[in-house]
């Protein structure tokens, strides 16, 4: 039984589509998503940090207070720790950061204790 020619590129392309979704799920492509904080804004302290999440923002929760991405991972965070910055870097409150940038990548710093100290937008 003779195969078209059209089907073997159909495999071919189907393979690499789920390369690219499996190196993209495993967390390889992660590096890609990271950014360079800038400095810190005037008269504020830098943000000590021990890891970065880059992910997609679905909404933030109070009691507890948990940052909730697009794939339903919760990371806790602080009013009173918790850095939120805009786009220009400056800081904004928690909720006007959740309405500027929900459902959009989002870059989590996280503190040794998992706790996020800061999070800033990220263009994709």
């Amino acid at each position: 039984m003779m195969r078209s020619p059209a089907y073997a590129g159909a495999r071919v392309l189907l393979v690499m589509i789920a390369l690219a979704l499996s190196l993209f799920l495993s967390g390889d492509a992660a590096p890609a998503l990271a950014q360079d904080a800038g400095p810190p804004p005037a008269g504020e302290e830098e943000v000590i940090y021990e890891n970065k999440v880059g992910a997609i923002l679905e909404n933030l929760t109070t009691l507890p207070y948990d940052i909730v991405t697009g794939k339903m991972e919760k990371y806790p965070w602080d009013p009173e720790k918790t850095r939120f910055l805009s786009r220009g870097g400056t800081a904004i409150g928690p909720w006007a950061f959740l309405d500027q940038n929900k459902g959009r990548t989002v870059m989590l710093y996280l503190d040794a204790d998992g706790m996020v100290v800061m999070v800033e937008p990220v263009a994709m």
